[in-house]
C-alpha cells in the first residue's frame, strides 16, 4: 500500500501486522517556570505494520544523522483516533523509539498511518 493512497478492495491494507507497538503520551506537569513537562507513559498497545522509508535525497540525508524515517499503520479504532504527533510509539519487542511526525487517516477508514523516524531527539 502506498502512502496516502487507498487500500484496495479486499486487501489488509495494514499488512501483516507484525509488529506490536505501544503508543506513548507525555504525562503534564507544572514545573517551577510555568510551562509543562513530564515523562512519557504508555496509554495502549496495537499490533502494526512497519515500513522503513528508502529513496528520496531528504530520507538519505536524514539515515546519514542516523534518523530512520518510517510509516506505522495500524487499524483505526476510538484509542488509535487519539494519536496526535505529540505522542510516540515504542516497538514492544526491541525497544525502538518512533518519534510521531504525522498522522494520517486512510480514505477506507479502517486504517491510521503515522509518519515517523527512529533516533534523534524525542519530542
Amino acid at each position: 500500500m502506498a502512502f496516502g493512497q487507498p487500500t484496495p478492495r479486499g486487501s489488509r491494507g495494514g499488512g501483516a501486522l507484525h509488529w506490536r507497538f505501544a503508543f506513548q503520551k507525555r504525562g503534564e506537569q507544572g514545573d517551577e517556570y510555568g510551562g509543562t513537562t513530564g515523562a512519557f507513559a504508555e496509554q495502549f498497545r496495537r499490533s502494526g505494520n512497519l515500513k522503513l522509508a528508502r529513496g528520496t535525497e531528504k530520507v538519505l540525508a536524514q539515515m546519514d544523522t542516523g534518523v530512520q524515517p518510517a510509516v506505522i499503520t495500524v487499524r483505526r479504532c476510538s484509542e488509535t483516533e487519539t494519536i496526535t504527533p505529540a505522542w510516540r510509539a515504542r516497538d514492544v519487542r526491541d525497544g525502538t523509539i518512533y518519534n510521531i511526525h504525522g498522522v494520517e487517516r486512510s480514505p477506507d477508514r479502517h486504517w491510521i498511518e503515522l509518519v515517523v523516524s527512529a533516533g534523534g531527539a524525542s519530542g
